[in-house]
């Protein structure tokens, strides 16, 4: 198993703390280093490697402001405020007793209940490469379906779309939406370091907006603490492997140890380092 490309420390580094030189390890250590990376992810509510990420707000909270999921940002490719109809889709399905289409975290669902055509088709965006392509797609499916992509947008990408709610679609067309023309880099201010951004003017409450950016570090930038915590927290979960995790005290004789409470937990001398790291908001 090869180390996965978001962990926050390396197996070279692992091995050289723990003083071992040989593999006999390597897997189970890099199963280590990837749940220690997970663990501290989540806890501070950040992923700290860099990757490329998509911000899809419905509405904002009518400030002049919105704060990224994740940062430090080192590149925004678009800002784009309120959308645009992309796509119309469509049932002739006479006979059902309801029709809706959805769009939710990257997939669209169409559903006829009832009747003939009775039935579910769902539909990964990633996998198509825009939307004549997707409509073409939707076309083939049979079963009463058909789409008709908008003037001018068939070559916008078919992950772009907006999600959708369940959109009853017996005695209409739905139009799904995708993002409006990005904004000019002179009409917002970036603070990368913090990942917020700023705009020239106040923000309307039901502006749909969408953002995509790169957030994180390269694993040569990761801040020291930040790293020594990891590589400290992969090295307790590969100690603690065989032992008990649900036990919190153990007494042999005169003898008598505690500890932290379960495996998997983060032991208070990593929750120390890496509290300065935790995003207080999510």
């Amino acid at each position: 198993m090869a180390l996965s490309a978001y962990a926050i420390t390396t197996l070279a580094n692992v091995k050289e703390y723990m003083g071992i030189s040989v593999s006999t390890y390597d897997t189970v250590l890099e199963h280590c280093i990837d749940r220690a990376s997970d663990l501290i992810d989540r806890y501070c509510n950040r992923n700290f490697r860099a990757r490329t990420r998509t911000n899809k707000l419905f509405w904002s909270d009518g400030s002049d402001t919105i704060n990224l999921a994740e940062y430090p940002v080192t590149s925004v490719g678009r800002v784009c405020l309120g959308a645009v109809e992309a796509l119309k889709v469509s049932n002739s399905s006479a006979d059902a007793g309801y029709i809706t289409v959805r769009c939710n975290t990257g997939i669209m669902v169409l559903t006829v209940v009832g009747g003939a055509n009775a039935g579910i088709t769902s539909f990964t965006l990633a996998d198509y490469t825009d939307l004549d392509a997707l409509e073409t797609a939707i076309d083939s499916t049979g079963s009463g379906w058909s789409s008709t992509v908008l003037s001018n947008k068939g070559a916008f990408e078919a992950i772009d779309l907006f999600d959708q709610g369940a959109f009853e679609a017996n005695d209409a067309e739905p139009f799904l939406e995708i993002p409006d023309l990005p904004l000019q880099d002179h009409e917002f201010f970036l603070d990368a370091e913090r990942g917020v951004i700023h705009f020239d003017n106040q923000i309307e409450r039901t502006c749909r907006i969408f953002i995509t950016y790169t957030a994180g570090w390269v694993q040569a930038d990761i801040p020291y603490s930040l790293e020594q915590a990891a590589i400290e927290l992969a090295v307790n979960i590969y100690r603690k492997r065989k032992s008990d995790g649900g036990m919190k005290s153990e007494k042999l004789g005169d003898y008598s140890y505690t500890r932290f409470d379960t495996e998997g937990s983060i032991p208070p001398s990593v929750l120390f380092s890496i509290a300065p790291f935790r995003r207080l908001f999510v």
